[in-house]
């Protein structure tokens, strides 16, 4: 054999060895194994050729000469697991747990049976040791998380030990073991859903949608390098291949109807899933469905706090199919969305608590993963997933930034309304935080600049300006906002100028060549913790904020 030849083979062996084990790493975020040594019950002899099948799956294997058996890439779940052989008692092992990235070790003793009996049912025991687990893992099946006092997947997290909550800022989130939010990762069927843009949790799913959830705190694996503090995996629910099953669920506090410590929560829920019709049960489905509402997330025994609205529907479906005993596919989506006002404690009275910023999030995640099983100790996998984030700040109601305006004691005729004791009576009532004698801001507005003969009536009565410099100047101070007043082409009139963003990032870029696009606006002096009047402490900031993200593995 040549070198070149000699070459060739070793590189192919390493390539191949390379990708074998980035594929399992894949594989194993969604998939265990089962494994074991099925003896004579009588004698201990291995039994040869043993059946082992998975009750309602095309998954199984046999024991070799050594009565060793292994099944690999099995989606995680809890399976019923059947043992017969010639000559020998059946047993069937309920409620076995298949984790994803374990195994599961399931020894058997076989009795010798002349003639053919009933299946002997025994319930499978998790061991305490779990010999390949090298960190702190906590997993948590359908079943338990249904006894859970909690409604959501990230409360099963934060009640666990070394897990801790805040809402300290950029910082907040769930920590684990003193790291913070973003250090942990989060992975569903297999895909990692981490916000690339914060690095922290990027979507949600609906705690009635999860198999399985494992969180692991410690030791875990290298092919979860991304991750500092802890990795979450969630497998979400598959349909069942022989019947339909429906579940609902509606959660309200309404029955205090109104009270002021009502805070409007209502979830509603559903679950349906089953086999796809006239595909011989190869194909199922299952779909879920959440929509949470909050209209008060902070009751208080003085006032609502009705600005802390949040509106948040979920989706998640999965299709699965095994057409063959060699090939398995699955494809699952989830979709959230959620929109809130976010509660502040310096702005917890008033009606103008309607403007802080209003937050959004939004995630779309669509992944596809195709198994071929070429023999019982080998098989390769091809996962393919899109996963999108977006997420949004609005200043003043979810308002666009060119819509911000803001009033307060910065423009010259609110601080003479304000602060000029001889003019402050006939003007604003601060008792009430309102005009007196019927004004408007309008009239209060114009009034100051006819006071300072910027404008008089004409003999038809109209509004006459003196100048155009006088009239952009009374436009310029009539709010605070992002853009400005200025003449118009033909200098007949006064026009407003909107912000326009794609124009001040060329102005960043040099601002001597493009500083005429450089921010004209004065929304900047709208940053003052006070009121339009200096009477009413709410800290208004004009933020805007939109990103989104789009990853493809």
């Amino acid at each position: 054999m040549s070198g070149k030849i000699k070459l060739l083979i070793t590189t192919l062996i390493l390539l191949f060895s390379v990708l074998s084990a980035s594929l399992f790493a894949q594989s194993g975020r969604v998939t265990g194994k089962l494994e074991g040594v099925i003896v004579d019950g009588d004698t201990g002899e291995p039994l040869v050729g043993v059946n082992i099948v998975l009750a309602n799956t095309l998954l199984g294997a046999t024991t070799d000469a050594d009565g060793y058996y292994i099944i690999l890439n099995i989606p995680a779940g809890t399976y019923d697991v059947e043992y017969t052989y010639v000559g020998y008692a059946s047993k069937l092992v309920k409620g076995v747990v298949i984790s994803p990235d374990q195994r599961t070790k399931i020894n058997m003793k076989l009795q010798v049976e002349a003639v053919q009996g009933e299946v002997v049912e025994v319930v499978a025991e998790r061991p305490i040791i779990q010999r390949d687990q090298t960190g702190n893992v906590v997993e948590i099946s359908s079943d338990q998380l249904k006894r859970k006092p909690v409604t959501t997947f990230t409360g099963i997290i934060q009640n666990q030990a070394g897990a801790v909550t805040t809402n300290a800022g950029q910082s907040g989130g769930i920590h684990i073991r003193g790291g913070r939010s973003n250090e942990l990762v989060y992975y569903i069927d297999g895909v990692n859903t981490n916000d690339p843009a914060s690095s922290g949790r990027g979507t949600t799913v609906d705690i009635n949608a999860i198999e399985q959830l494992k969180i692991v705190t410690g030791g875990f694996n290298a092919e979860y390098g991304e991750a500092m503090s802890g990795v979450v995996q969630i497998v979400t629910k598959s349909g069942p291949k022989d019947n339909y099953v429906f579940y609902g669920e509606s959660q309200s506090n309404d029955i205090l109807n109104g009270s002021q410590y009502d805070n409007g929560y209502n979830k509603s829920v559903f679950n349906f899933g089953g086999p796809v019709p006239f595909m011989k049960k190869r194909v199922t489905f299952f779909v879920n469905g959440a929509l949470e509402q909050v209209k008060v997330d902070n009751p208080s025994g003085f006032a609502n706090i009705w600005h802390d609205d949040r509106r948040a529907p979920g989706f998640t479906f999965k299709l699965t199919a095994d057409p063959t005993k060699n090939f398995r596919l699955f494809i699952s989506g989830n979709y959230n969305k959620s929109t809130w006002n976010q509660y502040d404690h310096v702005r917890s009275k008033g009606f103008w608590l309607n403007y802080g910023p209003e937050r959004g999030r939004e995630s779309y995640l669509l992944s596809a993963s195709l198994t071929h099983t070429i023999s019982k100790k080998f098989f390769y996998d091809l996962t393919f997933s899109h996963f999108s984030t977006a997420f949004h700040l609005y200043g003043q109601a979810g308002k666009n930034y060119n819509e911000f305006q803001s009033v307060n004691t910065m423009l010259p005729w609110v601080a003479e309304a304000n602060l000029n004791p001889d003019r402050l009576d006939p003007y604003f009532d601060e008792e009430n935080y309102q005009w007196r004698n019927g004004m408007t801001e309008e009239q209060a507005w114009m009034d100051y600049y006819h006071n300072l003969k910027y404008w008089s009536y004409d003999e038809n009565g109209n509004i006459q300006w003196i100048s155009l410099e006088r009239k952009i100047d009374a436009y310029n101070n009539r709010y605070l906002d992002t853009g400005y007043y200025t003449y118009n082409a033909d200098s007949t009139d006064i026009v407003y100028v909107p912000f326009n963003k794609e124009n001040y990032n060329l102005f960043l870029k040099d601002r001597e060549e493009f500083k005429q696009f450089a921010y004209q606006g004065d929304i900047n002096y709208a940053r003052y913790p006070a009121d339009k009047f200096g009477y009413f402490n709410y800290g208004y900031l004009p933020w805007w904020h939109e990103r989104s993200t789009k990853k493809y593995e």
